[in-house]
């Protein structure tokens, strides 16, 4: 018999993976937090111009408040760190400078429904992560926040699995009384029952944005594939965008856990100029990226060694290597561009290389 019930729909969705504090009897309220301590070394090159190296230290503090006053609402508030700054909520520590202690402030503010009458059925409200599931952060940074509405709805079925339906409108800019910049973003996921302790999870999105005519891609495509047995865990993210050129993004992945306290991680990129939402301006930016937005127009990889020293606290060792794709002179004739910087974001790297190692420690509760 086929049975539909409510698979977790996370509340938090600045955080779903944040340990939390009960700060009343009946759970209602929770507080929730983290602070990171970063450590990188940075090296890079580009056509015509000397080598450029770079040392500093940063820090992220986060600090959340959870409502669930009953059980169909709730409410979720973050305060972070360089709140101004839409692609990273990392500061750097400077002791003749405190302009970005005045930045600490609101990153999440949601309100969620779960109606009692649909199970399943979730509706999220306001200042939210982007509600995409994929196995990497490139075509969305986790730290770049979407004003909006969101509806996910889940069903399960004892034998089938799980599947998830969610839709997204979301802003991105608000426009005052011209036309604002906004996004409408749709996605399934599906998870299957385990097969011979093999976990597989999937998903399709389409992301559609209204900005401005200058990007080349405001049409995405993508798709999402995860495996798990035992300790390891092998998965990709696939893009392609309604860019003429260069509209493809690759991500493969690969983890393995080698005991409760030791685990590596790596991950291959492929990303070429136009393969993300608006050329790159909402991407992931661990990689050195060129300018304030994400990174694109890179092929490279990222290796990870993270190690549990104690609950709710880890230390990892990253290092990210990177090579451009393209010149921005082949791209611009590609696309008969006159100058670059007229008609292309920052997130497209101009750098013929680039290395950066880098050292976390993260405690959160």
């Amino acid at each position: 018999m086929k049975k539909l019930v409510l698979s977790t729909i996370p509340l938090l969705l600045a955080n779903s993976a944040m340990a939390s504090i009960n700060l009343d009897d009946a759970g209602k309220v929770k507080a929730y937090g983290d602070f990171r301590l970063r450590m990188e070394i940075e090296d890079k090159s580009a056509s015509g111009s000397d080598d450029e190296e770079r040392e500093r230290a940063r820090i992220r503090a986060r600090l959340g408040l959870k409502f669930k006053p009953n059980n169909e609402w709730g409410a979720n508030i973050r305060l972070a760190t360089n709140s101004d700054n839409s692609t990273s909520t990392n500061q750097d520590l400077s002791t003749d400078s405190s302009e970005k202690n005045a930045e600490f402030g609101l990153d999440r503010a949601l309100i969620q429904y779960t109606p009692k009458k649909a199970p399943g059925l979730a509706v999220t409200a306001g200042k939210m992560s982007m509600p995409h599931e994929n196995n990497s952060s490139q075509f969305w940074d986790s730290d770049q926040a979407i004003d909006g509405l969101s509806a996910a709805y889940v069903f399960r079925d004892e034998t089938k699995g799980a599947t998830k339906l969610t839709f997204t409108h979301g802003i991105l800019n608000e426009g005052g009384f011209a036309n604002d910049d906004d996004l409408f973003h749709g996605q399934v996921s599906y998870i299957a029952p385990d097969i011979k302790g093999v976990k597989l999870r999937g998903s399709v999105s389409a992301t559609h944005l209204n900005i401005d005519d200058t990007y080349q891609a405001a049409e995405v495509l993508g798709i999402s594939g995860r495996a798990d047995y035992g300790d390891g865990r092998v998965a990709f993210d696939l893009y392609n965008t309604d860019s003429d050129d260069s509209h493809l993004g690759l991500v493969l992945q690969g983890r393995y856990k080698i005991n409760k306290e030791v685990a590596v991680r790596a991950y291959y990129y492929y990303i070429e100029a136009f393969s993300m939402p608006a050329d790159g301006r909402y991407s992931q930016n661990d990689f050195p990226s060129p300018g304030s937005y994400g990174v694109t127009n890179f092929k490279g990889v990222r290796l990870q060694l993270d190690y549990k020293l104690a609950k709710n606290t880890k230390v990892d060792l990253r290092l990210y290597s990177m090579e451009q794709i393209k010149s921005t002179g082949a791209l611009s004739a590609e696309l008969d561009s006159v100058t670059w910087g007229e008609s292309f974001t920052d997130a497209i790297s101009a750098n013929e290389d680039k290395v950066r190692l880098q050292a976390n420690l993260s405690v959160k509760f």
